[in-house]
């Protein structure tokens, strides 16, 4: 017979053994509820600020927060390292008071030092929001006014500064300017090395990087100690693969590979994706505006009646109902059309309709032979099924114009460096513009020369009434007034033909139908920002 003794340390390897397994299998389990993304393009730089375009968004706001965050349908301007500020009289002093008790990923607190830190860093590196920022803040002129205030002395009442503090990533100084290299801020080491849990930490954000393999994937960690707690459902980790190919992006999709495609997607693409079960459709009205960039400095699209015939030789009406399957509506200006100060197309006497009459009466006037330029180059990013199929309206345009153009699918990266200068930027280049924040102002940058050296200077068009009039609706917050100064504006750049004014492109996506909390986001998010979305076998 056994003893006792036995028996007990049976029992107990019996219970180990169970323990053990367990263990295991909750690993497993939470191993297999990471968040899968499929993406067009790679990361390029770990740094928030060295560019601010839609697509690092989910680079930016994931890893590191800004001063305050849109939220909701229609967004709004909401609190985020900030708790509140206020403004002078004339837009000119703004002051912003700091949450207390904000980790960094190494555990060390934030402060209003960071803030002023970080503002330096970004106006020396003058990359991202910083073209802008450049026109109203000066080196130095940020100051501390205690642990958790921060002012900001501008140089010109600019009304929609609060806005762009969401630009203002802030980040650790003291790690920094550790790795700071011939006094480049530490930009060159967090643009290829982020922000890690521990030592290196330099983010506040929800989740922290856990590796990167460049051009093939990146992951993130929840960050436990995050400031604004996690109380709600929420993923403890995301993975993003660089999926060039739509039809991978697709195929992963419907066999479930992927969880999230986050980017417009065409009627076409959407059809296919909704006939798998396992993914779910979701919409979000948006201020996304598409356009066709012209060089307005390299000839032949130098010449202005070149650049009205295209604008008369792309096919609106088409477009956006045989191809977009009204996915979209017809935007004659820069503005989009559900922002204040756009042009409204049943009021305007003149904007540009599909006419190849007129396209050939343009030519017919032009001062330049543009038969020399040929091929004119239009750079289409790789992937991207919106751009691709307006870069296809515009071959068909030009062919009937009898004008020969070849076509450079590129890569984001590519795109972006080529049309950083005036005389490599492409001819034509199909591009779009989403709502950074929701003010004119977001979008003014495509026709002013703040936009040069970004994606949203490719047309490298200056009209220095327009610049002016910019200024002008920049130093009042009287609505009504700067609706009639930006109306003004976008008249006289209709007149420059600078770009081909397309369409507002809402979102709409699939994703997998494992996932809940999509609700919780905010349009300008694209379905990028990590933190209220859950899987839902997780939490209810």
């Amino acid at each position: 017979m056994k003893s006792t003794k036995s028996i007990s340390k049976l029992s107990i390897c019996l219970l180990t053994i169970f323990l053990i397994t367990l263990a295991l299998s909750t690993v497993c389990a939470e191993e297999a509820k990471t968040l899968v993304v499929c993406f067009e393009t790679d990361a390029t730089s770990m740094d928030p600020h060295d560019t601010m375009d839609a697509t690092r968004f989910i680079v930016r706001e994931n890893f590191y927060d800004g001063l305050v965050r849109y939220v909701g349908s229609p967004p709004e301007l909401a609190p985020k390292l900030a708790k509140s500020w206020d403004a002078s009289s004339e837009a000119k002093v703004w002051t912003f008071y700091l949450n207390e008790g904000v980790k960094f990923h190494d555990g060390s607190e934030m402060t209003a030092e960071d803030v002023v830190f970080s503002m330096e860093k970004l106006l020396h590196g003058g990359k991202g929001i910083a073209g802008t920022l450049h026109d109203y803040v000066e080196p130095g002129s940020t100051e501390v006014i205690d642990k958790y205030t921060v002012r900001f002395n501008l140089n010109d009442s600019y009304a929609c500064f609060n806005g762009l503090a969401q630009f203002i990533y802030v980040l650790n100084k003291d790690v920094m300017l550790k790795h700071e290299e011939d006094g480049d801020y530490g930009n060159r080491w967090l643009a290829t090395n982020g922000s890690h849990l521990g030592a290196d930490g330099v983010g506040t954000g929800s989740y922290t990087l856990g590796e990167w393999q460049v051009g093939s994937y990146w992951t993130y960690e929840k960050f436990d100690d995050y400031f604004q707690g996690w109380d709600q459902p929420h993923i403890k980790k995301a993975r993003v693969e660089v999926v060039y190919e739509i039809t991978t992006r697709i195929e992963g999709m419907k066999t479930g590979e992927f969880h999230i495609w986050p980017d417009m997607i065409t009627y076409d693409i959407i059809t296919e994706l909704m006939k798998s079960p396992k993914l779910q459709r979701v919409d979000f009205p948006n201020p996304k505006l598409e356009y066709i960039a012209l060089n307005n400095t390299k000839p032949p699209t130098s010449d202005v009646h070149f650049r009205k015939a295209l604008n008369y030789a792309f096919d609106y009406n088409m477009y956006i109902e045989d191809i977009m399957h009204n996915f979209s509506t017809r935007n004659i200006g820069y503005i989009p059309n559900t922002i204040f100060g756009s042009l409204d197309p049943d009021k305007e006497e003149f904007y540009y309709t599909y006419d190849i009459e007129k396209a050939r009466e343009e030519l017919a006037k032009c001062e330049i032979d543009y038969k020399q330029y040929e091929p004119l180059t239009m750079g289409v990013l790789q992937g991207y099924p919106t751009e691709t199929s307006r870069a296809e309206v515009m071959m068909v345009g030009l062919q009937k114009l009898g004008i020969e153009a070849k076509v450079q699918l590129v890569t984001w990266p590519t795109w972006q460096e080529t049309v950083s200068d005036s005389e490599t930027a492409y001819h034509i280049g199909p591009m779009g513009l989403s709502a950074y924040y929701f003010d004119p102002d977001n979008w003014s940058r495509l026709v002013d020369p703040r936009g040069y050296g970004t994606h949203m200077g490719a047309a490298w068009y200056n009209n220095p009434k327009v610049t002016e009039l910019h200024k002008e609706a920049l130093r009042t917050a009287d609505k009504e007034e700067r609706v009639k100064l930006y109306q003004e504006a976008q008249r006289i750049n209709l007149q420059d033909a600078s770009h081909i004014w397309v369409h507002q492109l809402n979102y709409h996506h699939a994703l997998s139908k494992e996932l809940g909390g999509v609700e919780n986001f905010c349009a300008y998010g694209w379905l990028m920002d990590f933190r209220n979305i859950y899987f839902k076998s997780e939490w209810e």
